[in-house]
C-alpha cells in the first residue's frame, strides 16, 4: 500500500533532506584534505561518494599515484575550456568503451584502461562532460594500494 504524504511533511522531509546534505557538504569542504589544492566551493556540492565502477587511462601496470594526477597538475600552463575546479579533478568514466575511445588521442595512445572498484573513502564524483565522463576529486589520504582496480584488455 502506497501512503501519500500531506504536502506539510512533504516540504518538511524535503528541508530535512536538504539541512542534511549541506551538513554533509560543508563537513565535506571543511574537514577533507583533497590530493590537491581546491578552489573555494570545490567540489561542488552536486559531487557525491559512490560505489561503482569507473575506467581510467593509465600508464603503467599497476599503477602510480601520477597516474591519478589532474590535467592541472599535469599541464599547469595549458588553458583549460572547464572550470578549475574541473580541471583539477581526475578523469574517469562509468563506460570502458567511452574510456578506450580517449586512445584515439596521441597522448594517450599507449595507455592500458583499468577498472576502478569505487569506495565512498575515496573521494566525491560528478558526471561533468559528454557520455560517461566523470570528474573525481580525490582525498588526500587515499594509497594506491587502496585502489581495487584489474586491467581492462580491448575488445577486438
Amino acid at each position: 500500500m502506497r501512503r501519500i504524504l500531506s504536502p506539510i511533511t512533504n516540504f518538511i522531509w524535503k528541508e530535512y533532506i536538504r539541512a542534511n546534505r549541506l551538513n554533509w557538504f560543508l563537513d565535506l569542504n571543511m574537514n577533507t584534505k583533497w590530493i590537491e589544492d581546491l578552489p573555494t566551493k570545490c567540489p561542488p556540492e552536486s559531487a557525491v561518494p559512490s560505489e561503482k565502477t569507473f575506467y581510467r587511462l593509465v600508464e603503467t601496470i599497476p599503477p602510480s599515484m601520477k597516474d591519478f594526477w589532474s590535467n592541472w597538475k599535469l599541464t599547469p600552463k595549458r588553458s583549460f575550456k572547464v572550470s578549475e575546479c574541473i580541471a583539477k579533478a581526475c578523469s574517469i568514466f562509468d563506460n570502458p568503451k567511452d574510456c578506450t575511445r580517449q586512445k584515439k588521442y596521441t597522448c594517450h595512445k599507449h595507455k592500458k584502461v583499468i577498472e576502478i572498484k569505487m569506495n565512498p573513502n575515496h573521494g566525491v564524483l560528478e558526471n561533468t562532460g559528454k557520455n560517461s565522463h566523470y570528474s573525481w576529486w580525490i582525498t588526500g589520504s587515499l594509497k594506491i594500494d587502496q585502489l581495487v582496480f584489474e586491467e581492462v584488455h580491448d575488445q577486438a
